[in-house]
């Protein structure tokens, strides 16, 4: 039984070989006929006036100009935007500062930034806090990372700037 499966396995495979090869068989290639023509490099004498160049002149096309681009403002990454908690931590902040309790504002605050590192705000308003304390070292720091992390926005470096002025003045005898 196998060999009569092998013998029908090659006679298939004879019969698609011997389709494929008739195949390129009845379709032969094109005959040949035309010889190529050499390429003759250009003359270097030039044409005669009377005569038109054989080449139309084609007119040269320049790209038009581009058209100046304005920059665009970077958009700030924490342009001032509290979400809602965060909004009453700093306001619950402010009360307690005014109330003269800075030990608690800074813990309010400090929350505050561990919820969102990367607020600009956050980070400033705890180095006015530092400042309100006579701590001039720790809201110098604070402001450093206050500007470092408001690189896209304008008001908040401008912010973090006069804070870190002030805790620089502050330390100057």
């Amino acid at each position: 039984m196998t060999t009569q499966r092998l013998g029908r396995g090659a006679g298939l495979v004879t019969l698609v070989l011997l389709g494929l090869t008739g195949c390129a068989v009845l379709n032969p290639p094109p005959p040949h006929t035309s010889q190529p023509t050499p390429i003759q490099p250009p003359s270097l004498a030039k044409p005669p006036a009377d005569k038109p160049s054989p080449v139309p002149a084609v007119p040269v096309q320049t790209a038009p100009e581009p058209s100046p681009v304005k920059p665009v403002a970077p958009v700030p990454v924490h342009a001032f935007v509290l979400k809602p908690p965060l909004n009453a931590l700093v306001e619950q902040a402010n009360a307690q500062s005014r109330a003269g309790q800075l030990e608690a504002a800074a813990a309010t605050l400090d929350r505050a930034v561990r919820i969102d590192p990367k607020n600009t705000l956050l980070w400033i308003e705890l180095a006015r806090l530092r400042l309100l304390e006579a701590d001039p070292v720790q809201a110098q720091a604070l402001a450093r990372k206050a500007m470092a992390l408001s690189r896209q926005d304008p008001q908040a470096q401008k912010d973090a700037k006069d804070v870190l002025d002030a805790a620089l003045k502050y330390t100057l005898p």
